[in-house]
């Protein structure tokens, strides 16, 4: 069985565009058995994605209707902000020793608090623009993912360059803090759109490369929160950069 902190090797050596694709235990995805399971290790996965983002948008939508919301998060906004942040970079230290049922929480918590993060949003766009958006993004996502979960071409290799621009995007944004141009966050936002729907691709075929008919029950079911978490946050991203182009302010 492999060891589920190694998540490098699964990205490199899914072998994705080299002839026909064999699973980590060397198992053709071309036979039966390996192909049901990894279609229903692939909906475990969006099942959990569906959650997560029921969770968050639910709590983004609700939340700013209640009396207490304005002056809670005058008060919490940036202790809420840091402490998602502290949540999510911890979370790539202790995942590998982290138990199933650890994580699940971590997802729990995870989604819930980036809901609450978000909420504002809420009250700063017309509610038809943000039910556009999320349309237009639910489109242009799902047509990213049924690629990267077809395409027989290794994406790997684009990996480096979008890294890059994303080192770039966080410049970029710093920079834009006290420029305070809107037309430059206009510009950050659609480098960051292709940034992500490189890696949205990627992502989908890194978790193909995730599956092992091999694992235990508890170490598939970590990939499986593993693989919905990065494309929940990916959706969210490219979600919130696609707003910034078609939302209208209140």
């Amino acid at each position: 069985m492999k060891d589920i902190g190694n998540f490098g090797n699964y990205r490199t050596n899914t072998g994705i565009g080299r002839g026909s694709w064999s699973g980590t235990d060397g198992t053709s995805v071309g036979s039966g058995a390996y192909s049901a399971g990894l279609r229903a290790f692939i909906s475990q996965v969006f099942v959990y994605f569906l959650v997560g983002l029921a969770i968050c948008f639910g709590i983004a939508t609700f939340v700013p209707t209640c009396s207490w919301y304005v002056p809670f998060m005058q008060k919490t906004g940036i202790g809420l902000a840091v402490a998602w942040l502290v949540l999510s970079v911890g979370f790539n230290f202790a995942f590998p020793s982290l138990s199933l049922s650890a994580t699940l929480c971590w997802f729990l918590v995870d989604t819930s608090l980036l809901g609450l993060v978000l909420s504002p949003v809420a009250l700063i766009y017309t509610p038809v623009s943000l039910v556009t958006t999320f349309f237009v993004t639910t489109s242009m996502f799902l047509s990213l993912i049924l690629y990267g979960y077809v395409t027989k071409k290794n994406l790997i290799g684009f990996v480096p360059i979008m890294v890059m621009g994303f080192v770039g995007i966080m410049l970029a944004s710093v920079m834009n803090m006290f420029f305070r141009s809107s037309t430059f966050l206009l510009a950050i936002s659609a480098v960051a759109i292709v940034v992500l729907a490189g890696y949205i691709a990627y992502t989908m075929q890194m978790i193909k490369g995730l599956y092992s008919d091999a694992d235990s029950e508890n170490v598939r079911g970590k990939k499986v929160l593993f693989g919905a978490s990065l494309i929940f946050h990916e959706f969210v991203n490219l979600f919130l950069h696609i707003l910034r182009f078609v939302g209208r302010r209140n």
